[in-house]
């Protein structure tokens, strides 16, 4: 299970269909806080993040996010719309596994995915 942490409804709806087309179940959340609750109740196999975020900013999702014992292994891509090499430092640091930039290319985005759930180990569901 996939959880997709976007503010847009039309970037997180476009990102839930490309991600079910390929086979993969999708949760989402809408800001911050939602992403958090979301990441405790359902134990996501990999979160796709926005930084810039209502409620909890995505750097902060990340440093809790890390500090959790059930979530610290947890893949994290960000996909931001501030291309910044700050921003992208600062979220891997923090704890994400890849930093891509807005609009982000989907087989881009699906490779990273299955690269990262193969190396952590849980299978793509359908």
């Amino acid at each position: 299970m996939i959880l997709v942490a976007e503010d847009d409804a039309d970037a997180r709806a476009v990102m839930r269909q490309t991600l079910e087309r390929r086979g993969f179940g999708v949760i989402e959340a809408a800001d911050g806080r939602q992403a958090l609750e979301a990441a405790r109740r359902s134990a996501p196999d990999l979160i796709v993040l926005d930084l810039r975020m209502p409620a909890v900013h995505g750097r902060d999702v990340i440093r809790i996010l890390r500090k959790q014992a059930a979530t610290a292994t947890v893949p994290i891509v960000v996909v931001s719309g501030s291309a910044s090499e700050r921003q992208s430092l600062e979220s891997l640091v923090l704890g994400a596994n890849v930093f891509l930039t807005k609009p982000a290319n989907t087989d881009g985005l699906v490779a990273d995915i299955h690269r990262l759930l193969s190396r952590n180990g849980p299978e793509e569901r359908s």
